[in-house]
């Protein structure tokens, strides 16, 4: 795995090179690099070579359109909640798979939504956990239809 983002370039140069040309890419990570370490989201999904249409696939089909939803996707990702082939493989398929299962609640004191900021790392860490289970028990049913 390489990364494209480069230390000696410029926001406008990483952005670019994160989404492949991909115009609703870029507004995705537009919508990333307004958040709160918006940057360290870009760096995960380069280090977990997501780009181009990926990104908006994420966006759109994972995260039904929410950016909130799309950081903490990307936070469970930062996490380890996914393996690197079950992230390849989800973004690859038809229709992929939300990575966050909404029926799983989320401690309000585990994590700050508006800010993406883990507030107790083993409230987290359970929720990642139970995370992890949800998305490979519903990848499974969705493998059998």
């Amino acid at each position: 795995m390489g990364t494209r983002i480069k230390l000696d370039m410029n926001i406008s140069d990483a952005a670019y090179s994160l989404a492949e040309n991909d115009e609703k890419a870029l507004d995705v990570l537009a919508e990333l690099y307004d958040k709160n370490n918006g940057i360290a989201y870009w760096l995960t999904l380069d280090n977990h070579n997501i780009y181009g249409t990926q990104i908006h696939k994420l966006f759109d089909q994972c995260c039904a359109g929410d950016v909130d939803k799309l950081v903490l996707s990307i936070k469970l990702i930062q996490y380890g909640a996914f393996t690197q082939q079950q992230i390849e493989h989800n973004l690859t398929r038809e229709k992929a798979l939300p990575f966050v299962d909404d029926a799983i609640i989320l401690p309000q004191s585990a994590y700050d939504r508006e800010q993406g900021d883990v507030l107790d790392r083993i409230e987290f860490w359970d929720y990642v956990k139970a995370q992890t289970e949800s998305f490979k028990t519903r990848t499974q049913q969705a493998e059998r239809e």
